[in-house]
């Protein structure tokens, strides 16, 4: 029973407070809602794609959306498509299964938000040649252990050291971080991602040096076919 002390009244209010937070909940873990929401916010863009992204339209039917046999989206391709306007990483990653974004050569801008840590099941992170600035949130790429591919390059960021974070990413094959204002030495501790296969560093604030440690290793692995494309030292 309720305490005598608490009204019909706001037994009432705090009936529809837990309705109104049930609905939000619903609400922000909707597929639907949450690609036509993703649209909204790109309703800038100078693109015929979104006219499949309808109300009724099932998702998977959407341009560009991917999913898998149980109808979970799990990749967002969208590069080359003229995208104008701000991501909200905080929206997107809330799709759990999501395991690609690719939104290249577009005209996305602003930050990225720390909410990219989200995204625990991506696999694959193509934000290359586009107009992101501000801090790269480096901090949240700890939880995306699963990244295989992860290509920054050409976006105007804030000046920052070779992020560490990246070293715990052992899955990497693809690294491209050209043009993202890193500067220093590259930490000979990336000789861990033993599975890389493509580094690109060039047209960044790198200075010349390099351990002997990770000369070797670089000799190394591109005898065993890695790439390595222009690490263009200062």
């Amino acid at each position: 029973m309720w305490p005598a002390s608490i009204s019909g009244t706001h037994i009432f209010l705090l009936s529809l407070i837990v309705i109104i937070m049930i609905f939000l909940s619903s609400s922000q873990s909707n597929p639907l809602q949450i690609l036509l929401k993703f649209k909204t916010n790109l309703s800038n863009s100078n693109t015929k794609i979104f006219t499949s992204w309808s109300e009724h339209n099932p998702v998977c039917n959407f341009i560009g959306i991917v999913c898998d046999h149980a109808n979970n989206i799990k990749e967002i391709n969208l590069s080359g498509q003229q995208l104008a306007g701000i991501v909200d990483f905080g929206l997107t990653c809330s799709l759990e299964l999501l395991q690609k974004v690719s939104l290249g050569s577009n005209l996305l801008h602003g930050p990225i938000s720390s909410n990219l840590s989200h995204c625990t099941s991506l696999r694959y992170l193509g934000l290359e040649n586009n107009s992101f600035n501000g801090q790269f949130p480096w901090k949240s790429l700890v939880k995306l252990t699963s990244l295989t591919h992860l290509s920054l390059g050409d976006n105007l960021f804030d000046i920052s050291p070779f992020p560490l974070e990246i070293l715990n990413l052992w899955m990497l094959h693809t690294l491209c971080l050209t043009n993202c204002s890193i500067q220093g030495t590259i930490p000979e501790d990336i000789n861990k991602l033993e599975s890389l296969q493509r580094l690109e560093l060039s047209d960044n604030f790198l200075l010349w040096e390099i351990q002997q440690g990770l000369r070797s290793s670089f000799i190394y692995k591109s005898s065993s076919f890695m790439i390595i494309v222009c690490l263009g030292f200062s």
